[in-house]
């Protein structure tokens, strides 16, 4: 990175604020080793557990150049209009139904893939 070989670095860390396993690095996030790097002029970019615009705040704030959103935007195919409209505006719970996520613009195939997950749709089964 301090290298100029990299434009940018995109991690999805399934989890932004997850501390790490290992006893001798708790107390931060995992994110937070990355944030803290000489990058050089190397962007970072995260994914993972991003689910409401505090959350997105939170994830700025941390130190990383954007964020992508993954659940977030399955469940809100317009999350950052509505997040600039109110910044403090409540994410739909799961689990959803196939009509919501029909209504949102996912495909029958996406849907499908998503009742394979535990508590995503609500009428998978």
């Amino acid at each position: 990175m301090t290298e100029e070989q990299l434009d940018f670095l995109d991690m999805s860390l399934w989890d932004v604020f997850k501390e790490p396993e290992e006893a001798d690095y708790r107390g931060r996030t995992l994110m937070s080793y990355f944030t803290e790097l000489d990058r050089g002029h190397t962007r970072l970019g995260v994914a993972g557990k991003i689910r409401t615009p505090q959350e997105a705040e939170a994830t700025m704030a941390a130190g990383v150049d954007w964020i992508m959103l993954g659940r977030a935007a399955i469940l809100h195919h317009d999350f950052p209009h509505r997040y600039r409209a109110d910044p403090v505006f409540k994410p739909v719970e799961l689990p959803v139904t196939r009509q919501y996520l029909n209504e949102e613009g996912v495909s029958e195939k996406f849907v499908a893939y998503l009742s394979r997950r535990p508590g995503f749709v609500a009428d998978a089964g």
